[in-house]
């Protein structure tokens, strides 16, 4: 019997890659996650005719195809690959970047170094790309694919300056790049990405003020953002807080609740801190809305605007606040129902 579809995830598969699979021709979607393979994936994978391939959550250590750098025969077909959470070492293998039709490349959680390929950004159909968690240490302009929907690098070794050709990536709703060291001040040019819904920049090495005084940035669209653990000072300045339209109770955002990702074939995830509590959220609502400014060193008042959005979770906490301008007077906050979580713990509050 030929099969076309073949899903063995969580099957608890042991040893090494199935020979079988070699025999099965008509083979376009394999599924062989979440089981205990391991050694090498070998090089007839690639020449199979497969447009899914999920081979994430085992103990692959090695990809034998990709270490000859000549091109994939049958690149072309592969729309998914799915390699996460196994013990893949090295560098990045450059002839995935030969897979002209792949959309959605899932590499995080293994133990890749180096640079982040400039093929990358050469392949046109790129939507969705994972590299969290690995040890890459570097990223250019030209490994940005301007089609792009999420990318994640959080987790990584990555120094230097956000690379500026992010600002091409009009598509993109999903950009973490927490958890890494990356050096440059609050990026306003990000204006240019009116789709973006969850930008992580936390735990890095970003300074100088949030934001530009008397510059209105624009994000229509963001509902999630995570500026914590960074060298950020100065006020928190109303242009700032105003460009976040979709955390403003006046926006028009559709009220109904749908989750990030339901457009492309993933689910959207981010990991948030809640009450000094790390929590990793499989599936973000667009209806959720989370701003957190904590551990870097912003001061003066907490504007009385800020009030008016439309927060479910605030974090200011690990600052040098020392005024509370809303809270001055004593009506009562109309906006204050929406609010489940205001952390503002070691700040320099009086009264």
């Amino acid at each position: 019997m030929t099969l076309e579809n073949l899903g063995m995830s969580s099957c608890n598969v042991t040893g090494s890659f199935p020979e079988f699979i070699k025999n099965q021709e008509k083979l376009v979607y394999l599924d062989l996650s979440d089981n205990k393979l391991g050694g090498q994936i070998p090089k007839w994978i690639w020449n199979m005719s497969l447009t899914y391939l999920n081979l994430s959550c085992n103990n692959f250590d090695f990809l034998d195809q990709f270490s000859n750098p000549i091109s994939l025969p049958y690149s072309d077909t592969l729309i998914t690959l799915d390699l996460h959470a196994n013990q893949l070492p090295g560098s990045f293998p450059k002839a995935i970047c030969n897979c002209s039709q792949l959309s959605l490349l899932d590499m995080s959680h293994n133990h890749l170094r180096s640079q982040i390929p400039d093929c990358l950004g050469k392949v046109p159909t790129l939507t969705v790309l994972n590299l969290q968690g690995n040890n890459f240490d570097s990223i250019s302009s030209y490994a940005i694919a301007s089609n792009l929907l999420s990318l994640k690098i959080s987790d990584n070794k990555v120094e230097g300056k956000l690379p500026r050709s992010l600002a091409n990536c009009s598509k993109l709703e999903v950009l973490d790049l927490g958890g890494n060291m990356i050096r440059d001040t609050f990026p306003v040019w990000l204006e240019k990405l009116p789709a973006l819904k969850i930008l992580v920049l936390q735990a890095n090495k970003f300074y100088g003020p949030i934001g530009n005084r008397g510059t209105a940035t624009t994000w229509p669209m963001l509902h999630v953002m995570d500026l914590s653990s960074n060298e950020f000072t100065g006020n928190l300045l109303k242009e700032f807080v105003q460009s976040l339209g979709g955390m403003q109770l006046s926006s028009n955002n559709e009220s109904r609740a749908r989750y990030v990702g339901d457009n492309y074939h993933i689910m959207e995830s981010v990991t948030i801190t809640n009450k000094g509590r790390k929590m990793h959220m499989d599936r973000i609502l667009t209806l959720f809305t989370y701003l957190d400014l904590s551990d870097n060193k912003l001061g003066g008042q907490i504007p009385k605007w800020i009030w008016n959005m439309s927060l479910i979770y605030l974090n200011l906490s690990c600052n040098n606040f020392d005024f509370l301008d809303q809270f001055s007077n004593p009506i009562s906050l109309p906006y204050s129902d929406t609010l489940i979580t205001l952390d503002l713990h070691a700040n320099q509050l009086p009264g």
